[in-house]
């Protein structure tokens, strides 16, 4: 029966409108197929649908008769690769598009969710029986011969708060338009209507398919095909009303259509405009309805949702997007085994394990150190209220309220011990932290804190952090996550030291931060006693037993009173007065090592030999007297010591300053500051029962919470260390492959086992996983690559074979710092044929250690650490790496190839410089990734693929090809010779940042360009010493002649250099060559004298060996030559450009001229060339397979001699003699 408020009329305006739409539709619609068999009678059917290119996805719309409307997507289709905005429109008869249709490609997509299989608790609808027809839909409901529910139909069964799954079918109808195509609607309690309509390829209106009707239009249009079987995935949250039936919240929505959110928790602020059922507190039916359209149904099931339960299930980020809807339940249940860490207590069988890879628990040593014991002891005693979707199971869910209470503070005692939080340090900006956390990457995987909606379901839960985090305790975790939980599923952002402390600021808002400041002044008068031993040491020895070389007192930690300043240790002792019970903070400076000591315990180990550097603590003491004593030692080098402390009434500063010398000194200094003093005793560094309110430690407690964590099996989860070993479960469980999917940890019913507050869909596939045991064969490459994506969550962030990629309510928190380069520029690639565009072994860097190579995406690529993702590097080769390319081989020598590649990237070339950086210098657009770094990266083979056709590889990818049609833009180099310009540009790149910065490249330069007359620049040249003199000719020939040396230090070819770093600001720094061809070539003067030929060539500096620097001349246009004394000679060194094709080269010519009355004979050389050395047939010789030298000297021939593994050219002078040397290169 209807409800009480619903009218007659109501029950009739359906049945109106199905007669009027059904016989308006008779008589202006034409034939309507409700089957693909009878549709296939209609040529057009076959032709509408959807097809791909590289660059663009069709939607082709049968609109009768052989005519169509073809709707174009720029870079694929809706949900598979559409940019999101550009969309055209044209309309063509059959002939045309049949033409157009031979560049593309057919697809028949399927919603991923298309038959899953409803979890244990589901009521199911219609599963194609009759039965079910009876049992769940009121009379009038229709079933069709092959098992089909028909449209217009109200379930028997209603519903609160549920999750549905939906299957339907539109019919084809070409000659239908608008609300009369296909049309029906999924109304849910019968109140609020998700429309259905043959809406594909339309604009995705609120009144089309996926749209909310007359609230809100789908976020996309997800519509598949006429007589293409699509899915509604939805969650729904009824509207809440008081006891007075007033309303009090409105539903909430969540709707998935064909597996791809089109509506995230969407607020329904009223029921649909005739909705059979009117909004109120009563639970509602499915209504499915008739608008005269054969609309067909099937696989209907609901679950009914307890949404309290639910909130504490642990959130899995993959498994809520890739199974929750009840798909694959086997691997779902996998990926559970992996992320719940089932394995720690049973034992996988071997081919299982290989591929669990488990999400290891958090280690627990020192754990007192990062999280306050206060929200220790509420989460131990309820995890999954105190941090909703936690994977933490409660191991003490089946004990009374009091009982937890007891375990919980038991084991708080025993895992924190005397261990207190870390507080202290530099505060961060919380503004700052904000914008690094919503654009950093924190937002792929947890929710945002901001006004941005993201999937709550997928976020991994931070509820709580500021109250079990300092901001300093937060900040030393989040420098680095893999040491506390070592399986990678928090990766390490690589974030700079700052930024990491901004996003602790903001996350915790922790404003106890202390700041010590930087007073150093002594106390006025003698306060400590002192011992001084005077020995060697890199780490602190154990001082007692030890003889002291030296005794006495001294004002404070005055370092002095060892009167060295190496090879000696320290120890000083006092008491401390402590006036008021509280936590106090404690920070040592040393260089070199230092030890604090309260009451005969180490409190602070800043040990070894390293510049000065603060170890801090904060601890509770009683009030009362503590004794105390800091050592130290001194290496050698600087040496220092500080120690400051903050505290109840204590402002942060020196803590020598109060320090008493005695026990009498400090009771009376304690006394005269607190009216009820203790006995003079020394206290334990621990609090008294003074603050009821907060963290006591019990030694008795803490033996207890050592006994349970071993009893509850914790240990078989966590690494805890106790007496320097690790502790170990007393617990037993069966294998995996002997567990009963009905009991334990899965059961239905409590039992004493851990309590994962799992939800029906998580238990149901962690028992198929059970059941299909150990499988038969060995796992699939590609099914360990998508297991370990799922655990490790990239598919939050990248794309592969057509899962995961960024959340479209995600999207938007992927930001770029250049807008013009669209989603290249913000989004994560694509992971499609990864393992056949990178290297492997840049892979396996990237995955392990993080990377930037992507400046301009503000998202970084986190650090996994090897062990997690180190594997994936070879899985991607293996499934990926193709070697297909046609590389052609080039004659040339080296240095042509890598010329010809600069000027093929330059802006004369192909222009690659227009949009990519090289090195340090920007573009003259876009800042896409470096040019230099390209071969780290890149397999060769996949880049001489896909230069010509990017799209191909990248569909929608800015990146243009230089070769339209085959054919290169640039036909000077190679003849426009496709293959062997890339094997030039692979050639170029291979040199990294020595090939030469390419022409077109001028971000922030300031180039000095020789045109007319030779450029002089006397500044700091890389590679050279202080007093370089590079010199650039307009013959495209430069040099770098080292007046330290007397030598030719450097020559290069074409741009000569950048002046920007010397002449901008304070001018610091060295700068590179700006051309190509860069070659180290003398290190030191290549005149010598040697006693014989047996002699090595000298290595010290030309000043040491009485050289002096003379100056340098200018001819006429403006060419150097550089002079200098050698002691027993002159010598003249002017070298002379020869412009060349790709590049100048030199012809180099020495004067030598003996000092008057000195006879060199036999004893000077001229060192030609040092290295690999080939003798030429026309007398030349190639040095180091890149340069090549001919010499002509006045009648003495070229001796080549062995020394160290090279090869030396010496030229023996005899008295005057002129050299000339040709330099090519």
């Amino acid at each position: 029966m209807p409800p009480p408020h619903f009218s007659t009329l109501d029950a009739m305006r359906p049945a109106l409108l199905v007669w009027i739409i059904t016989t308006t539709a008779a008589t202006c619609f034409g034939q309507v197929y409700d089957t693909p068999e009878q549709a296939m009678e209609d040529p057009d059917f076959a032709l509408q649908g959807e097809y791909v290119d590289t660059t663009r996805g069709l939607q082709v719309i049968a609109m009768g008769d052989g005519e169509f409307q073809v709707v174009t997507y720029t870079d694929g289709l809706p949900g598979a690769g559409w940019n999101g905005k550009d969309k055209k429109s044209i309309e063509v008869d059959d002939a045309t598009l049949e033409t157009l249709l031979r560049n593309f490609k057919r697809v028949n997509r399927q919603s991923p969710s298309l038959g899953a299989k409803p979890p244990s608790g589901s009521v199911v609808l219609f599963d194609g029986s009759q039965k079910s027809l009876n049992e769940h839909w009121k009379d009038g409901a229709k079933i069709t011969d092959d098992g089909l529910l028909v449209q217009g139909c109200t379930s028997i069964d209603t519903f609160g708060d549920y999750t549905l799954h939906l299957e339907f079918r539109t019919p084809f109808a070409p000659g239908a338009r608008g609300q009369g195509r296909g049309n029906s609607g999924l109304y849910h309690q019968g109140r609020y209507e998700t429309q259905i309509l043959d809406s594909f390829g339309l604009d995705g209106k609120m009144n089309e398919t996926g749209g909310l009707y007359s609230i809100r239009a789908p976020d996309l249009n997800m519509c598949l095909p006429p007589l293409t079987w699509q899915t509604y995935d939805v969650d729904f949250t009824t509207a809440r009303f008081d006891s007075n039936g007033k309303k009090t919240a409105n539903a909430r929505i969540t709707v998935k259509l064909n597996g791809v959110v089109v509506h995230r928790d969407v607020e329904l602020p009223k029921s649909t405009t005739a909705a059979p059922v009117k909004e109120g507190p009563e639970n509602g039916p499915i209504y499915l309805q008739d608008h005269g359209n054969p609309v067909r149904y099937r696989n209907i099931w609901v679950r009914p949702r307890d949404l309290q339960a639910e909130a504490r299930r642990p959130i899995v980020p993959a498994f809520e997007r890739f199974h929750s809807a009840a798909g694959d339940g086997v691997n779902g249940g996998r990926l559970l085994l992996s992320e719940l860490n089932c394995v720690a207590c049973h034992a996988a069988p071997e081919q299982l394990a290989s591929l669990v890879q488990p999400k290891k628990a958090p280690n627990l040593d020192k754990v007192g150190e990062r999280v306050h014991p206060e929200w220790m002891m509420k989460y131990l005693a309820d995890p999954h209220a105190v941090k909703p979707g936690t994977t933490m199971p409660d191991v003490l869910a089946e004990m009374s309220s009091l009982q937890r209470t007891e375990a919980a503070i038991a084991l708080t005692h025993f895992l924190v011990g005397q261990d207190t939080i870390v507080s202290s340090g530099d505060s961060g900006d919380p503004i700052k932290g904000a914008t690094l956390f919503h654009e950093s990457g924190c937002v792929a995987c947890h929710l945002a804190r901001n006004d941005k909606k993201v999937n709550a379901a997928t976020s991994i839960p931070l509820v709580g952090i500021e109250e079990k985090y300092s901001r300093a305790s937060l900040e030393q975790f989040l420098k680095d996550p893999l040491a506390v939980r070592p399986s990678g599923r928090m990766p390490q952002l690589n974030l700079a030291e700052e930024n990491v402390r901004h996003i602790a600021q903001y996350l915790t808002g922790d404003t106890t931060t202390i700041d010590f400041g930087d007073q150093r002044h002594l106390p006025e008068e003698p306060n400590m006693r002192f011992a001084a031993y005077y020995k060697g040491v890199s780490q602190m020895p154990k001082l007692d037993g030890m003889t002291p070389d030296k005794t006495g007192v001294s004002r404070g930690l005055d370092i002095s009173v060892g009167q060295r300043n190496s090879d000696v240790i320290l120890r000083f002792d006092g008491f401390l007065p402590i006036a008021k019970t509280g936590s106090y903070s404690f920070r040592l400076g040393s260089d070199d090592g230092s030890m604090l000591y309260i009451a005969g315990k180490r409190v602070i180990d800043n040990d070894g030999v390293h510049p000065h550097s603060f170890k801090e603590k904060t601890l509770k003491l009683k009030k009362g007297v503590h004794a105390i004593r800091v050592e130290y030692f001194e290496s050698g080098g600087e040496e220092s010591l500080t120690l400051d402390w903050a505290g109840p009434g204590v402002q942060p500063g020196r803590l020598d300053h109060a320090i008493v010398m005695d026990r009498e000194s400090a009771v009376a200094t304690q006394s005269a500051t607190s009216v009820d003093s203790p006995t003079p005793t020394d206290q334990e560094p621990a609090s008294s029962d003074d603050e009821s309110d907060s963290y006591v430690y019990n030694e008795a407690i803490a033996q207890q919470g050592r006994q349970l964590f071993s009893q509850l099996g914790c240990a078989a989860c966590h690494v805890r260390n106790d007496d320097g070993k690790p502790m170990s479960s007393s617990l037993t469980a069966p294998a995996l492959v002997d567990c009963d999917a009905s009991k334990g940890c899965l059961s239905a019913e409590p039992t004493s086992t851990p309590d994962y507050d799992l939800t029906s869909v998580q238990t149901d596939a962690l028992a198929a996983a059970l059941r299909a045991g150990q499988p038969a064969e060995p796992f699939t490459a590609d099914a360990r690559l998508v297991h370990t994506m799922k655990t490790l969550n990239c598919y939050a962030c990248h794309e592969r074979d057509g899962l995961g990629g960024s959340e479209s309510d995600r999207n938007s928190v992927f930001v770029s710092t250049i807008p013009e380069m669209g989603d290249e520029g913000r989004l994560p690639p694509p992971l499609d044929g990864v393992g056949d565009k990178l290297r492997e072994d840049w892979i396996h860097h990237v995955v392990s250690k993080g990377d930037k190579s992507r400046p301009y995406m503000k998202t970084y690529m986190p650090r996994f650490g090897e062990k997690n993702a180190g594997h994936l590097a070879k899985i991607f080769a293996s499934l990926d790496q193709r070697t297909e390319a046609e590389i052609t081989p080039i004659a040339d020598t080296p240095k042509k190839r890598v010329t010809l590649g600069r000027q093929l990237v330059g802006s004369k070339g192909l222009a690659c410089v227009s949009c990519h950086t090289y090195g340090e210098f920007k573009s003259s657009g876009i800042q896409a990734i470096a040019l230099d770094t390209m071969t780290k990266r890149i397999r060769e083979d996949w880049f001489h693929r896909y230069l010509p056709n990017p799209q191909q590889y990248r569909p929608g990818t800015r990146m243009p090809t230089g070769y339209p049609e085959g054919k290169s833009t640039v036909m000077n180099i190679y003849d426009g010779h496709q293959s062997k310009q890339l094997s030039a540009i692979w050639a170029f790149l291979e040199k990294g940042a020595d090939g030469g910065v390419p022409e077109g490249i001028v971000g922030g330069m300031k180039e000095l360009k020789p045109i007319d007359r030779p450029i002089l620049y006397r500044n700091f040249i890389e590679g050279v010493s202080p007093r370089g003199i590079a010199v650039g000719y307009p013959e495209k020939a430069n040099l770098c002649w080292d007046a330290n040396q007397m030598s030719l230090a450097l020559i290069w070819q074409d741009r000569f250099i950048d002046a920007s770093k010397h002449w901008d600001g304070r001018g610091q720094g060295t700068q590179s060559p700006l051309g190509g061809g860069v070659t180290k070539w003398e290190s030191v003067s290549p005149i010598a004298v040697l006693e014989d030929l047996e002699t090595n060539w000298p290595t010290t500096s030309a000043k040491e060996r009485g050289y002096r620097f003379l100056g340098y001349r200018l001819d006429k246009q403006g060419r150097p030559t550089f002079r200098y004394n050698a002691v027993v000679a002159n010598v003249q060194d002017k070298l002379i450009p020869v412009a060349g094709d790709l590049g100048g080269t030199f012809d180099r010519q020495l004067i030598v001229t003996p000092i008057e009355g000195v006879d060199i004979a036999g004893t000077v050389y001229f060192r030609a060339a040092a290295g690999n050395v080939q003798p030429l047939p026309d007398g030349g010789f190639l040095v180091d397979d890149t340069v090549t030298i001919r010499i002509q000297s006045d009648g003495a021939k070229p001796i080549i001699r062995k020394r160290d593994g090279s090869s030396e050219v010496l030229i023996p002078i005899a008295g005057s003699t002129t050299i000339t040397q040709e330099i090519i290169w």
